[in-house]
């Protein structure tokens, strides 16, 4: 939803989301948790936002995949569910 006025593509938005996201989840363990402070802290964040943002290629080059498998689905009105046909 934050992304969503930004001109950025679908995979770009996914990486961004996922690279604000990280920080934001290792913070929150770290108030719950590790109470780091310092260098500790600013490297724990580093790296979390550095996966998240690995992960949001990722999960954007598997987006990109699935897509067309998808919108031929949609298409078609096949239904992953069993029994189910729209």
């Amino acid at each position: 939803m934050l992304t969503k006025g930004l001109p950025l593509s679908r995979g770009e938005r996914i990486v961004l989301a996922n690279t604000l996201a990280s920080p934001s989840a290792a913070l929150t363990a770290n108030c719950i948790v590790f109470h780091l402070s310092g260098a500790a802290l600013f490297l724990y964040l580093s790296v979390a936002a550095s996966s998240g943002a690995f992960c949001g290629l990722l999960g954007a080059r598997l987006v990109s995949r699935l897509a067309p498998v998808i919108k031929m689905e949609s298409a078609y009105g096949i239904s992953t569910k069993k029994g189910v046909s729209t």
